[in-house]
This record gives C-alpha cells, sequence and structure tokens, in this order.
C-alpha cells in the first residue's frame, strides 16, 4: 500500500460531468422546476512541457474533498502533452486492496492512502476544448513558489506574472474571475514565522530600501503581481494568495479533510492552519467560502 507519510510534505497550493445537465423536481400539482447544478472550482495547470513531479501535488488538491464525499475538482491541462503526463504518473499511487470502507478507518495512514486511491480514480482530466463555459466559479492555479518572488513553478517551466495572464486569457480563464494561486507564500513578500496578526502583517510589508523601490519598484507577492498585471489590462478579476507553506497532511492533526498551510516544510503541527482562513484576496470579489 502506498504511504503518502512518506512523500509528505507536498505544495498546497481540482470530478464533474463532461456535460452539464439540469436536475427536475416535482411540486405538487404536477409542475416540474428546473434547477442548475452548483458551480464549482477547477484544478488548472499551466505548464505545458510536463507535469514534473508534481501528480501527487495536483491529487493532494482534492483528497480533502474525497475524504469528504465531496466531487473532486476537475483538473485542466492546456495541451495533451501534460494531460498523457499526468494521466500516466497518478496511476503509481493507486493499490488494488483498497474500498470504500478504508476512508473511515480510525489508521489515519490507511484512510489516507485509500483517499489518494480514490482520488486518482475518481478526477477527470480536460483539455481546453473539454471546459463547459458557465460551469466554475473559481480557479486554482497550481505549482510551486516562494515569497516575494514573481514566479509560479509549474513541472519544468518558471511562469512571470505576465505569462500567468497570457495562458489564462487565450484560454478564457479570466472569465471565471476567481482565481486562487495555491504556491507557497502566494500571499508573501516574506516567509511568517507564524500565523498570528503582527506575523501575518509584516510578511505583506516589502523591506526593501528607498533606492531599490526606486529603481525596480516595490516588492509585491506572486498574488499582487498576477492581480496587477490583470489590472494593467483593464480586466476586473478577483486574485487571492494563500500565507505560508502548502501542506495537505499532517499526522499529528488526523485524517486530511481541509487545505492546509503551516510555516515550515515538513510541516510544524503547532504551526499548522486552516488554508482558507489566511487567505488574501485582491479584487472586486472577495470569496468568503472554505476551500
Amino acid at each position: 500500500m502506498f504511504s503518502i507519510r512518506s512523500q509528505l510534505p507536498i505544495s498546497a497550493s481540482v470530478s464533474i460531468p463532461a456535460e452539464q445537465s439540469q436536475s427536475i423536481s416535482t411540486i405538487p400539482g404536477g409542475r416540474k422546476i428546473e434547477t442548475v447544478p452548483e458551480k464549482e472550482g477547477l484544478l488548472v495547470f499551466l505548464g505545458t512541457k510536463s507535469v514534473g513531479e508534481y501528480a501527487l501535488n495536483i491529487l493532494g488538491q482534492n483528497i480533502p474533498r474525497t475524504m469528504t464525499g465531496k466531487k473532486t475538482y476537475d483538473i485542466l491541462f492546456l495541451n495533451e502533452t501534460t494531460k498523457n503526463d499526468f494521466d500516466k504518473k497518478k496511476t503509481e499511487f493507486t493499490f488494488p486492496g483498497a474500498n470504500r470502507s478504508h476512508l473511515q478507518s480510525s489508521n489515519t495512514g490507511v484512510a489516507v492512502d485509500a483517499g489518494i486511491n480514490f482520488t486518482v480514480m475518481e478526477m477527470k482530466s480536460m483539455l481546453p476544448k473539454d471546459l463547459t463555459p458557465g460551469r466554475y466559479d473559481k480557479i486554482y492555479l497550481i505549482g510551486d513558489g516562494s515569497a516575494g518572488l514573481p514566479l509560479l513553478k509549474c513541472g519544468d517551466e518558471f511562469l512571470s506574472p505576465t505569462d500567468i495572464v497570457n495562458r489564462l486569457v487565450e484560454h478564457n480563464l479570466h472569465e471565471v474571475e476567481d482565481i486562487r494561486l495555491t504556491s507557497c507564500h502566494s500571499a508573501n513578500i516574506t516567509k511568517n514565522n507564524d500565523f498570528s496578526p503582527e506575523e501575518i502583517e509584516k510578511s505583506t510589508k516589502s523591506s526593501s530600501g528607498w533606492l531599490a523601490s526606486a529603481l525596480f519598484g516595490p516588492k509585491r507577492s506572486l498574488a499582487e503581481h498576477v492581480y496587477a498585471e490583470f489590472e494593467s489590462r483593464g480586466i476586473s478579476v478577483s486574485v487571492s494568495g494563500y500565507h505560508g507553506t502548502g501542506v495537505f497532511y499532517v499526522p499529528e492533526h488526523g485524517k486530511p479533510t481541509t487545505h492546509l498551510r503551516s510555516t515550515t516544510v515538513p510541516a510544524t503541527p503547532e504551526q499548522t492552519v486552516r488554508r482558507s482562513d489566511y487567505r488574501l484576496s485582491l479584487g472586486r470579489t472577495q470569496p468568503t467560502d472554505i476551500d
């Protein structure tokens, strides 16, 4: 049985039917009312060469959903190369003896292994041509990053804020309007040492001197860089980043039922928090959901 404990931590920093359908309910009198399915999130991998070592990272975005009985989010790749690479690599994280009862096991390792297995089986890989307009209300950009660095690493590629926005706009993904960067320290200019209000505020302030600021501009978090790029093009969206380092499983916290952030890699249990509680959002839409 594959044990994710040997692979921790991974960067934290999205299966929906291919065709959106309406459900129909009948009320007294025989009248039928059509209801539109609730919109959902979409995972997006912007790399175009390979997923590299990110197969487990991508699966990790859906494991809390599998553990809590929710639908897994779709994962969008921009081309066949990266999609096929992921579809091949994800099979390394399955085991034939898994069944649904294992998700409820009191042995956290067994439950997590089962969660990975069913995530592999249920999450759907997509290409831009497979997207249904209006299905999704938020997108999660997958990759790796560092505090104050205007780059998103996707597989073997380093994407600048311009690259990120170009690829989103090329495939009309900016129309979703709620864009979330799950990479490590995507909301930080400097790394936060803990999650106290004072430390969070400190991590979002530029420490550059006046000369550096005059020559290169103020230092920003990746989320701020991406938001500024959208703003420079007159595109109105919400861009969110997260404080701290992304992890999805800390043994001391039990089963992974929500996304987590920590201050260190490996995770520090006493400094591990729910991701959505430490989200920084920029723009006209202020998300309030737990992700």
